[in-house]
């Protein structure tokens, strides 16, 4: 039994919940923008309880979070995530799960 049937789902949720933000929301300010990011995208940071499932699916799901952010403030698809991620002050995904799962074990 593995965790990729959740993370596809969540990916899907990701994707339809990131193009909603960015059809609804496109005019908003970039503060605006990151807490909605925020808001919405943080719950899937439980993902330091999936144990068993294969990288590909993850870094699917990485690469899709990675371009909603880019997406929603307007940024080119070549631009770094790691520096969009950092000059918003957002954990991306590669950060949380080891902190999640030793506060989680704790």
């Amino acid at each position: 039994m593995t965790d990729d049937d959740d993370i596809i789902k969540q990916t899907t949720k990701l994707l339809v919940v990131g193009n909603t933000l960015q059809r609804k929301f496109s005019y908003c300010c970039r503060e605006v923008k990151m807490e909605l990011f925020r808001s919405h995208y943080y719950s899937i940071y439980c993902n330091s309880l999936w144990s068993r499932f294969r990288v590909a699916t993850l870094n699917r799901l990485k690469v899709c979070h990675n371009d909603i952010l880019k997406r929603l403030l307007g940024l080119p698809r070549w631009c770094s995530s790691s520096l969009a991620f950092a000059r918003n002050g957002v954990n991306s995904l590669d950060v949380d799960p080891l902190t999640l799962r030793v506060q989680f074990k704790e």
